[in-house]
């Protein structure tokens, strides 16, 4: 009898588990997760006195996303945002593995901007990190260097040094002489050697470490401004002049307005301070040995600053670079790179500077 009861009570209670389930009913199945979106300010590009070039990245977007707009929200405010403020928005094209380029123009000259990568659907903004920048002071229009009796030009409290009006070596100190080319450490000025290279010709020194000797040495001082022995500005200038050094270059080419002009006849490049003196650098090519590189296009000025890199010669002897910028007619110098350098027997410009 027992068993009975609770055989009874078994089916029972399987009969109420089946009356109460929801199988029969219709499932709604569970929403795809929407990806994260996330968004990324990217670096500042070039620079003008009224427009720079930035860029963004935003990952999580496909086909799928929908409709959406993309691009960089700036100001002159900290952390700029859609609708408050004085922010604006620059919608980006041509989105590629999520990256995307903008160009801000109609800008201040010589004012800071911060900016910040934006996604926007259906009103709600992501923004990414908030960067800055300063646009490059303004153009008055007068391409003449400004004139000067003590044979400098100070650009502004933004520039920490006097820059020389007419580069080492202009035989009647004038704007538009190209002066010399000179080899980094070659105080004399005289040496064209190169070691034997098979991708130039020139004035081979077959002895690499003999050729190297005129240029600061096989292992040559991380700093030769002002060094009579290795300065060729401080040996042709006299004491107070001296070669820039790599920071004060790249100080130069990231505060300064840099325009291309023909001043008297000669390709170059015009400097415009933040209080708007100027100075111009003749674009007088390079040197390999003997051999002339690209004059009245292509400029590249020394620093006295060697570089961290060092290369081998094909003798298998090592030797490190030194600092120095160069850019071709209408564009920005690239930065004198302390970690890679350039071959110390190349044949370059120099402008000296004086301390304030």
């Amino acid at each position: 009898m027992n068993h009975l009861k609770t055989f009874i009570l078994a089916v029972c209670c399987i009969g109420f588990a089946a009356c109460g389930s929801d199988e029969d009913e219709p499932q709604t199945p569970p929403e795809d997760p929407q990806p994260e979106i996330t968004v990324t300010t990217g670096a500042v590009g070039d620079r003008t006195d009224t427009s720079a070039e930035v860029s963004g990245t935003i990952d999580g977007v496909s086909a799928e996303t929908g409709d959406y707009t993309y691009g960089i929200c700036y100001g002159t405010a900290k952390n700029p945002e859609a609708g408050k403020g004085n922010a604006a928005l620059t919608a980006g094209t041509g989105i590629e593995e999520g990256r995307f380029n903008v160009t801000l123009s109609n800008l201040s000259p010589f004012t800071y901007y911060y900016f910040r990568a934006y996604y926007e659907k259906n009103g709600t903004y992501i923004y990414g990190n908030s960067k800055s920048f300063r646009t490059r002071p303004g153009d008055d229009g007068n391409d003449e260097p400004t004139a000067t009796s003590t044979g400098y030009v100070d650009l502004g409290d933004e520039i920490k040094v006097f820059w020389a009006s007419y580069n080492v070596g202009a035989a009647n100190r004038k704007a538009e002489e190209s002066g010399g080319l000179y080899g980094w450490g070659d105080a004399s000025g005289t040496h064209h050697q190169q070691p034997a290279d098979p991708h130039t010709d020139g004035a081979y020194e077959p002895n690499a470490a003999l050729c190297y000797s005129y240029y600061g040495g096989k292992e040559p001082l991380k700093n030769i401004c002002g060094n009579r022995s290795f300065d060729i500005a401080t040996q042709k200038m006299g004491e107070g002049w001296r070669l820039p050094s790599a920071q004060e270059l790249n100080e130069l080419r990231n505060t300064c307005l840099w325009k291309p002009v023909t001043y008297n006849g000669m390709k170059g490049t015009l400097v415009i301070g933040p209080n708007g003196n100027k100075i111009f650098l003749p674009h007088a090519g390079l040197r390999y040995g003997e051999r002339m590189f690209k004059p009245e296009e292509r400029a590249a000025y020394w620093s006295g600053t060697l570089a961290e890199k060092s290369e081998y010669d094909i003798n298998g002897i090592l030797y490190p670079h030194a600092c120095a910028i160069a850019w071709n007619l209408g564009e920005l110098p690239l930065a004198a790179d302390e970690e890679n350098g350039v071959y110390r027997y190349m044949g370059m410009s120099v402008r000296a500077v004086r301390n304030k």
